[in-house]
């Protein structure tokens, strides 16, 4: 008996491009992490001046908060998106939108009794001013972050154990990322610096932001090596005589 020979390949099943959208939790961070990053390009406080009838101060200003919620949404963003992560049972990365979340409530409310502290200012120079509609628009996907990272805690609650255990190594990589995402951060300010006059502050911004990204990425993950090696240098030793083999 003859046996036909098929030689059509498995078709794979179409990728479900929406299927993070399916989901609400990661529909709610996705969406979150949007509003943060329109946020951050949006103004933060508007005014006038008798001399300037129209004032802008963005988030990249000043302290530039904005940059900094731009990159927490940016992780934020990857870690909906990534089904893996998403699935993940570590409690690190269980309680990172809810963190993040967190701490963007924290960035707004600094950054609004600033915008208070530029406005009163603004006052006694024959001025006014208000916060403008990209401090809201942080704020409020602040807390949907929060409110979704909370909800997604809550689901796994029994299912994940949030213990701290770091060997010598893990605090050294710790230490040295966030050393080294903060060298990252002054490097990208410096380059920025030599391109664009400070004067020139929407484009200094800018800059600094397409500049800051991948210097404090590349400065973090030196950091973490070399400070992994240093922490791995401090792990005890066994004592004499014992054997690591199990008979």
């Amino acid at each position: 008996m003859t046996r036909k020979l098929s030689w059509e390949l498995p078709v794979s099943a179409p990728r479900d491009r929406l299927e993070a959208f399916r989901e609400p939790v990661r529909a709610a961070v996705i969406l979150a992490s949007a509003g943060l990053i329109v946020g951050s390009r949006l103004p933060w406080i508007e005014g006038m001046l008798p001399y300037q009838p129209h004032v802008v101060v963005g988030g990249y200003d000043n302290a530039g908060d904005g940059a900094i919620t731009l990159i927490a949404a940016l992780f934020t963003l990857g870690w909906a998106l990534r089904r893996q992560i998403f699935d993940s049972r570590q409690g690190v990365v269980v309680v990172f939108p809810l963190v993040i979340g967190l701490g963007g409530l924290v960035i707004s409310r600094v950054a609004a009794q600033n915008a208070e502290i530029l406005i009163a200012d603004w006052a006694k120079r024959g001025g006014s001013g208000s916060i403008s509609v990209g401090l809201w628009l942080t704020a409020i996907a602040s807390l949907a972050l929060a409110v979704a990272g909370a909800v997604h805690v809550w689901r796994l609650r029994r299912e994940v154990r949030f213990r701290l255990g770091l060997t010598p190594g893990d605090i050294g990589a710790v230490v040295g990322g966030v050393a080294g995402a903060i060298g990252g951060v002054i490097a990208a300010t410096m380059v920025a610096g030599q391109f664009v006059s400070q004067d020139q502050a929407a484009v200094f911004a800018s800059a600094q932001v397409v500049i800051l990204l991948p210097m404090l990425f590349i400065g973090a993950w030196i950091g973490a090596r070399i400070g992994r090696t240093i922490g791995d240098g401090f792990r005890p030793m066994p004592p004499s005589g014992s054997s690591s083999t199990r008979v």
